[in-house]
Order: C-alpha cells, then sequence, then structure tokens
C-alpha cells in the first residue's frame, strides 16, 4: 500500500476488515458483506470500488490455500479461472455477470467457485494489494 494514501474512515477499516476474512460464498455476496458492514449492497460496493481507485485494494480476487494454483476440471472451469483472473467483477450480482460472459446460469458459477472453497483449494475470495491478499 502507498504510505501517502490517506488514512481510512473507521466504514472503510470495516469493510475492508470483513472483506479481508472473506467474500461470502452467498448469491449476493457484496449485500451480505455490506449486511455484515452495517452498509446497504450498493454502499458497500461503492467503497470497494473506491478503494481500489485510490490505490487501497487492487479488487477482489481468488486466494488459493497453498502454493498449488486452483484446478479446473473441465474447459468452463478454465474460462471461470480466466474470468476471475483480474478479479471478481464490483457488481451487484457478480455470479451473474460471470455467468453471462461465460454462458452458464449464475448458480453454477457460484457453485462452482464454492466447490473449489470446499475442496480446500480456495481459501477466500478477499482484497488483493499487488496480487498479495491483504491480511484479516
Amino acid at each position: 500500500m502507498d504510505a501517502s494514501l490517506t488514512p481510512l474512515s473507521l466504514q472503510d477499516q470495516t469493510l475492508l476488515r470483513l472483506a479481508c476474512q472473506g467474500l461470502p460464498m452467498s448469491e449476493q455476496p457484496f449485500a451480505d458483506l455490506g449486511r455484515q458492514a452495517g452498509l446497504s449492497a450498493e454502499s458497500a460496493l461503492s467503497r470497494l470500488r473506491a478503494l481500489a481507485a485510490c490505490g487501497y485494494i487492487d479488487g477482489l480476487r481468488l486466494v488459493a490455500a497453498g502454493p498449488t494454483p486452483l484446478q479446473a476440471h473441465d474447459a468452463i472451469e478454465m474460462e471461470l479461472l480466466e474470468a476471475l483472473s483480474s478479479g471478481l467483477p464490483l457488481v451487484a450480482r457478480p455470479w451473474e455477470a460471470l455467468g453471462a460472459l461465460l454462458g452458464i446460469p449464475a448458480e453454477d458459477v457460484r457453485l462452482r467457485v464454492l466447490a473449489w472453497h470446499q475442496s480446500g483449494q480456495l481459501r477466500c475470495i478477499a482484497p488483493t494489494v499487488q496480487g498479495r491478499a491483504l491480511q484479516a
């Protein structure tokens, strides 16, 4: 993080701390994250976008559970990993956005990411700075 960045508000600190613990793998992860932080879904998204624009975070990325990259089991998962390489879209319904890009249902996208998490390959989806996950 750039030392010249302005201090974060208490609300942003709370949001970032919760996000560093891992984004909920729910149907509406930003609504759930916002609720945990005492914000609306749109406020949580707006604040995360602002944190990215200011350089506090690169975005929300997949954090592998170990040194081995996530393993794709089929062509769709390969495309999903490629689509997620730049981070989870900062939109109200990120699974729908990814599903539209890949031509598959949003729930299929969410369940594939959840399967990586449940299999122990994926630690979480969390804010990163210069490609490295922030510590909670």
